[in-house]
């Protein structure tokens, strides 16, 4: 007997679209989330839902939402994490295009049909579109796209969105199967994002984007990427460092990886408070010191945090704590 209110039995068309959804301690919020995949104006879409071991209802949940809908299809796992998840139901899945939905998040009724259709207008491999973002999911607009919407080679992208601008989390984009393939999410690592969108880039041929916002990013407190923290800002660090190695290598501008570089070193000595002999300490210094031309250009507080860093240490983290820990613009 389905738990669930509207219990209709629907049958599968093949899928166009395959949308992942991890499912972990988000009972609450996850009947929206899979309220609106069902509510999809693309029909032709399957939703696989993977129970990565939550001890809450979420399991029986994704077992009745499967019992009144065809489309819908669930794996249970042991725990294993996030990106675990992503790799479970991206081995499984049959459309022609991947999306992946953070199962505490929820989309609108166009979410799959506008960036499918637009893929197969154009051919594109990958197609960016915006979000709303938040506490409750629906404050602000991002990415601040200029225009309408157009083309972007991988390069573009990398270059004008992938550090600032809403370009890292996957979940506002549509791949093409064939791009993720030998492609999986990094386990065990907090921001695996961080490690795996721009490889996702550099791959596509051809990049479109939509000004649209067709996601709902809730901000909590009890998220997965506020929780564990000490482990969650080494990680997207270290992650961070690669990414501008790796990009390097692929022959993006050096200056702009010198600035992201710096950028996310006075990030993580601000909130990890690294000691000395931290070996991620040393390598803050080094690319803080790598960009300290790009910090002249900055606004007065963060070239003041910038000196106080490199020539006051005691005195920058007293002051980090007396006025809190903002982001390095």
């Amino acid at each position: 007997m389905s738990e669930l209110p509207g219990t209709a039995f629907i049958s599968a068309p093949e899928p166009a679209v395959s949308v992942i959804v991890p499912v972990y301690k988000t009972e609450a919020w996850l009947p929206q989330c899979v309220e609106s995949l069902l509510a999809q104006t693309l029909r032709e879409i399957e939703i696989i839902l993977v129970d990565d071991g939550s001890p809450d209802r979420c399991g029986a949940l994704c077992d009745a939402y499967a019992a009144r809908d065809t489309r819908v299809r669930v794996i249970h796992q042991e725990n294993r994490g996030l990106s675990a998840a992503r790799n479970a139901g991206t081995a499984c899945a049959s459309g022609q295009y991947l999306m992946y939905v953070d199962s505490d998040d929820w989309v609108e009724p166009d979410y799959c049909g506008v960036p499918y259709r637009l893929a197969q207008t154009e051919r594109a491999d990958l197609v960016l579109f915006c979000n709303w973002r938040g506490p409750s999911g629906t404050e602000e607009v991002w990415p601040k796209f200029s225009g309408e919407g157009g083309e972007l080679t991988a390069k573009a992208y990398i270059e004008q969105y992938l550090f600032r601008l809403g370009g890292t989390p996957v979940w506002n984009k549509l791949y093409r199967r064939e791009l993720l393939d030998g492609l999986p999410f990094e386990e065990g690592v907090v921001y695996e994002d961080h490690a795996f969108t721009h490889k996702a880039v550099l791959r596509a041929e051809k990049i479109c984007y939509i000004r649209r916002p067709l996601y709902h990013y809730r901000v909590r407190p009890g998220s997965i990427c506020r929780s564990r923290m000490r482990k969650a800002e080494e990680d997207r660090f270290v992650l961070s460092v690669r990414r501008c190695e790796e990009l390097a290598a692929a022959g993006i501008d050096r200056k702009l990886l010198q600035e992201e570089g710096g950028r996310k070193a006075m990030a993580y000595v601000k909130r990890a408070r690294p000691v000395r002999e931290d070996p991620l300490a040393g390598m803050a210094e080094e690319l803080l010191l790598a960009a300290k031309d790009s910090f002249r250009k900055k606004p007065l507080k963060t070239r003041i945090l910038y000196g106080l860093y490199r020539h006051a240490r005691p005195l920058f983290y007293l002051t980090t704590a007396v006025f809190g820990k903002q982001s390095v613009q």
